[in-house]
């Protein structure tokens, strides 16, 4: 079986996977907890628990594809190596 990344491709790829998940890391749930101060219904006092959570998750999210990044990073530089080292053998003979 043959695998072939295009290295190009393979990096827009990761570039897109990180703004993606970046743009979810700019979140605030600031506003909507701040509501709690010019209120006393039990219903915003719902909402914010509901938010905390959410933001309690879009953190463990955001921690695990900081890691995936850092993985495919690190794929695609072993990738890389291993070219080159290829060439160096097949082009040596």
């Amino acid at each position: 079986m043959e695998v072939y990344l295009n290295p190009d491709g393979f990096k827009g790829e990761v570039d897109s996977f990180k703004a993606t998940t970046g743009e979810l890391a700019s979140l605030s749930v600031t506003d909507t907890v701040n509501a709690n101060k010019d209120t006393i219904l039990d219903s915003v006092n719902e909402l914010i628990a509901i938010v905390n959570l959410f933001n309690e998750c879009i953190e463990q999210y955001m921690a695990l594809s900081n890691k995936d990044f850092a993985e495919m990073e690190s794929l695609k530089e072993k990738w890389v190596l291993k070219d080159l080292n290829l060439a160096n053998e097949i082009g040596g003979n």
